[in-house]
């Protein structure tokens, strides 16, 4: 009876020290399935290439941080030629920092950011330029400065305490833009050298 006592409690003891391994495991399992999810929605690195391999594009880049206090900077110069630059980038957390670079002709980019907190501080120079720029969450920042032709350009705010400024310098371009912007805010925008 002793040893069936002895056997009953070292199955017991065993038991409960897989039970916090098993809890463990199921988080961990948790986490796999937010980046599980995250690589569906980005979608298979071989429809990223497709994505990204624009005939005549030189410089391309897709960048996914998620977490608090990421700080990211994407310079790209294609100075002589029709080379493009492509840049698509998400953020996702709070107090990120999105420092964008570029220089040439075909500029095209693409942020999202989600989270509070959050900054995006772009430059683009050249001609034929696309920029999308969305926020959501609450005291974020666009800061963007534009000295391009043929441009294409849309930024999305939603959220609390947030704050626009636009500067550009746009020759034989016609003035236009949309910018779509919910609760209350800062907005700059200027035009002209």
């Amino acid at each position: 009876m002793k040893k069936l006592l002895n056997s009953a409690a070292l199955l017991v003891a065993l038991l409960l020290l897989l039970q916090p391994a098993r809890a463990q495991q199921a988080s961990d399992d948790d986490e796999l399935g937010g980046a599980s999810a995250l690589v569906r929605r980005v979608g298979s690195l071989d429809e990223v290439r497709q994505l990204l391999a624009t005939p005549g594009t030189r410089n391309q880049a897709m960048l996914v941080q998620q977490g608090n206090a990421n700080r990211l900077t994407v310079d790209q110069q294609a100075l002589t030629g029709s080379a493009s630059n492509l840049v698509q980038l998400e953020q996702i957390g709070d107090y990120n920092l999105l420092n964008v670079q570029q220089q040439g002709s075909g500029l095209e980019q693409r942020v999202v950011q989600q989270g509070n907190g959050n900054e995006v501080a772009s430059r683009m120079r050249g001609s034929e330029v696309e920029s999308v720029i969305s926020q959501s969450g609450n005291a974020n920042r666009v800061q963007q400065d534009l000295n391009v032709n043929q441009r294409t350009y849309v930024i999305e705010q939603t959220g609390g305490r947030n704050e626009l400024i636009q500067r550009e310098n746009s020759q034989g371009t016609p003035v236009g833009y949309e910018v779509r912007m919910t609760g209350n805010m800062r907005v700059v925008i200027e035009h002209g050298p």
